[in-house]
């Protein structure tokens, strides 16, 4: 959802004539990307290691 925000606010200012704030949005849109890499790549496993350690008896599984 961030990066389709990001991606609007890019348009509106290249709309508006206004190269800061779709500078910053390009900046800021880079590091969703990034993150959102980030998590495909390891949300799987953490949620793995939630689900097990909720199975297990005595062991608290924080989120």
């Amino acid at each position: 959802m961030e990066i389709a925000s990001y991606t609007v606010l890019i348009a509106a200012a290249q709309a508006a004539g206004d190269p800061t704030t779709e500078e910053a949005c390009r900046k800021i849109i880079a590091q969703e990307h990034a993150m959102a890499a980030w998590m495909l790549k390891n949300l799987p496993a953490i949620a793995s290691a939630f689900l097990a350690r909720s199975a297990t008896p005595g062991v608290e599984a924080k989120v």
